[in-house]
């Protein structure tokens, strides 16, 4: 008996070539052998096998779907197995096809594999720049970095070293380094890591950078991270727990001097609002349930009277600060077991203000210029190295 597949439709979907896919499944769900059948259809359809083209991010996974292709091209060189389920029936009646195709224009695949072209992303672009050696700007073929953190470190390096060469951005290599109390290493290091993400950033930089408002454009894409952020962590609180939350810090409020930062949540009867103008509480909320340690926040064991929870000697009052307590830990004790929901208010506790000074705005404008100085120093680096 074989299991009925509740996708079926969409898997056979997926097999028309007149469409583009994206296919989003677990893990172990089958979707290399739904592309090994996309791949099967194409091949029965085109003039020569190059022109079909599967990527993957590793030589393993490469290694692993041109096997898997090969393997279904050898089930068709012989009769179907009467056991055959329906996903080996339609692979081998695909693969049938391919063959049939492959004789017919000479392709001979089983003895000529190295025509199916399955390649991870890097060795792609690294045959585009063959081809187009001018338009790449390298010259002669580059070689393919496995670790290019030396090359982000050189051209970070002389970026840096521009400081003294009156260019035009010096001035902005010695805001950021005022900034960083001349700390060369963290510039160093500042700059490395951006290297490392320009795929992230440089595209959005450059359009943004002519627009004459993109210091308000840069302060929303902080307010949409943000309210994103805020809405997460809101997410992993049940109603209960958020009710619990909200009395408890009323409740500490209550015995803190208006100066504590608890005081913000005096009057909350229920979780903040999700915009960016309640960060100021959601960070209070981060510390009142995580320790406050740099490494790694965890969940607080214990509370006393700096948090808002004292003690007494009266003992109707001594009898009420106790149950308060044993509340926050009994609500510790619920939460502690959601490490997702940790690292958010984690994350939460690390969020940037919404918006920039007229000082922070000057050093963001002077790390971008530096940023797009760096692109290009790493564009000579990269030829220099031929990597």
């Amino acid at each position: 008996m074989t299991n009925k597949i509740v996708d079926l439709a969409q898997r056979r979907q997926a097999l028309d070539p007149s469409q583009s896919f994206i296919v989003q499944a677990p893990a172990g769900s089958g979707k290399t052998g739904l592309i090994t059948q996309r791949f099967l259809v194409l091949l029965a359809r085109l003039e020569m096998p190059e022109e079909i083209i599967a990527i993957t991010f590793t030589r393993k996974a490469a290694s692993e779907m041109r096997e898997r292709l090969l393997q279904a091209l050898r089930l068709a060189t012989k009769p179907l197995p009467d056991h055959a389920d329906d996903y080996l029936k339609q692979t081998w009646q695909l693969a049938a096809a391919a063959l049939q195709r492959d004789a017919e224009k000479g392709w001979r695949l089983l003895h000529n594999p190295a025509r199916l072209r399955i390649q991870t992303i890097d060795s792609l672009c690294a045959a585009l720049t063959r081809q187009l050696p001018i338009m790449s700007k390298f010259g002669a073929q580059p070689a393919i970095a496995d670790d290019p953190s030396a090359l982000y470190l050189e051209a970070a390096r002389a970026t840096l070293d521009d400081l003294e060469r009156g260019e035009d951005w010096s001035p902005a290599i010695e805001a950021l380094l005022s900034h960083l109390d001349n700390n060369l290493a963290v510039a160093e290091k500042m700059l490395v890591s951006m290297l490392a993400r320009r795929d992230q950033w440089l595209r959005h930089l450059i359009n943004v950078r002519h627009e004459p408002d993109w210091r308000a454009m840069l302060e929303q894409a902080l307010q949409n991270l943000i309210e994103e952020s805020l809405a997460t962590v809101m997410s992993f609180f049940s109603l209960r727990e958020a009710t619990e939350l909200a009395e408890l810090l009323q409740f500490a409020a209550s015995n803190l001097d208006d100066q504590n930062e608890v005081a913000l949540c005096s009057s909350l009867s229920a979780l903040p609002e999700t915009n960016s103008a309640a960060l100021p509480q959601w960070r209070v909320i981060v510390n009142f349930l995580l320790t406050r340690d740099k490494s790694r926040r965890e969940w607080r064991k214990k509370v006393d009277k700096r948090d808002g929870f004292p003690t007494s000697k009266d003992k109707a009052e001594a009898e009420r600060f106790k149950t308060m307590k044993t509340r926050y830990l009994e609500l510790i004790e619920s939460l502690k077991e959601n490490e997702v929901l940790r690292a958010a208010l984690e994350e939460i506790g690390n969020l940037p203000s919404p918006g920039y000074s007229d000082e922070q705005w000057q050093i963001v404008e002077a790390l971008c210029e530096l940023l797009l100085v760096a692109v290009a120093h790493l564009r000579i680096v990269f030829g220099a190295r031929g990597q």
